[in-house]
């Protein structure tokens, strides 16, 4: 045996006294926390570190009894107990011990990614607005063609209400439908717009999957109009046939819908995303905010609210121009459906993967690191 019978009921002593008197100790923590675990074992008693259940009562009688100093029984340097007269101490330099600068950060595995948790976890609106402006180069894309084709547009409902407006007096001549197209595009926009808002705050705006969805079900709308304008369902203009014979037939309203409903869920999307500078959708309102900043001609990093709006009328633009050659040296209306529905899947990606969480979930449990 390590100890004598003297000895053992000291150190049966003397680690009760740790329990109730050296909490605050390192070695008290640790026992207390489980994390040291030792028996003590002698001809009547037993001691096990790991269960803190011990009876109280038979502690306070066996105190009662008369036992040698636990100073005298145990060996100076005790392989399993401490000195009592030792102290735990704390490294000078504690730097080490709270320096994050040097943290790895382990990457998860996919399964730690795709979990319910995560999918539905707040996002912050950083970086959102690059997803903004890729929309702007959309609607550019969008409006471009549309108005191009079929003499309406499906982002600026400005344009539309002044055409409904001509329309009640048949006017312009050469499109008899004006009036079905626009009404279709801007009901397609409100219904677009209300049901995007009302399922978003149903389910929670920022979470990871609802505004991802958002960004997805847009692109997929975009695909829809783009999937139907490949066909001969749709009339046209590729060049041979003129704008003026498309819009003579009411078959050309059937591409309007999705066009408009992802238009109407677009800018809801830039609303819940806080970015109001951003409307994406139209640059009236944009250009009104830019002439009345009284900080427009403040240095590159000192007006970001001015550098949006300035981008946002850059990305629309480049939008219309690309659009606008795409129809005159290419594949026309169809190239450019299909470039914008790419752009709006490639963003709702972006979004879902990249778009950061207002905390870091970490490894969940029962998931381990990559």
């Amino acid at each position: 045996m390590l100890f004598s019978d003297s000895a053992s009921d000291s150190a049966y002593l003397y680690s009760s006294n740790l329990f109730e008197g050296h909490q605050n100790s390192s070695l008290g923590g640790c026992v207390r926390e489980g994390y040291i675990d030792y028996t003590i074992r002698s001809k009547h008693y037993h001691l096990d570190c790991r269960s803190r259940h011990t009876d109280r009562s038979y502690q306070q009688d066996y105190r009662r009894t008369s036992l040698p100093s636990p100073t005298s029984a145990l060996p100076t340097h005790s392989p399993i107990l401490p000195h009592h007269s030792q102290q735990p101490t704390m490294p000078k330099d504690t730097t080490a011990l709270t320096d994050t600068s040097h943290k790895i950060n382990f990457p998860r595995s996919p399964s730690a990614f795709f979990t319910r948790r995560n999918l539905f976890s707040p996002l912050t609106n950083k970086h959102g607005d690059y997803a903004l402006l890729a929309c702007s180069f959309v609607t550019g894309l969008l409006d471009c063609s549309t108005f191009n084709n079929w003499s309406v547009f499906v982002g600026m409902q400005t344009g539309n209400t002044v055409i409904l407006c001509l329309s009640s007096a048949r006017l312009p001549a050469s499109q008899p439908f004006a009036w079905a197209a626009t009404l279709i595009s801007l009901g397609s926009f409100l219904v677009g717009a209300f049901v995007t808002f009302r399922i978003s705050m149903w389910l929670g705006p920022m979470r990871r999957s609802v505004l991802a969805g958002n960004f997805i079900f847009q692109g997929l709308m975009v695909v829809l109009a783009a999937g139907l304008t490949s066909t001969d369902l749709i009339p046209k203009d590729n060049l041979t046939i003129h704008a003026d014979t498309v819009v003579s037939t009411i078959t050309f309203v059937g591409a309007l819908p999705p066009l408009a409903f992802q238009s109407g869920g677009q800018i809801i999307t830039s609303r819940l995303l806080a970015y109001n500078e951003l409307p994406v959708n139209v640059l009236t309102s944009t250009y009104a905010d830019l002439m009345g900043d009284k900080d427009l001609f403040a240095g590159v990093t000192k007006n970001i609210k001015r550098n949006r709006r300035l981008a946002a009328v850059f990305w629309l633009l480049v939008g219309a121009f690309v659009a606008t050659w795409m129809m005159k040296k290419g594949p026309g209306i169809v190239g450019t459906l299909w470039l914008g529905a790419g752009v709006k899947l490639a963003v709702g990606v972006v979004v879902f993967f990249l778009m950061e969480s207002k905390e870091d979930i970490g490894p969940l449990k029962g998931e381990g690191l990559a």
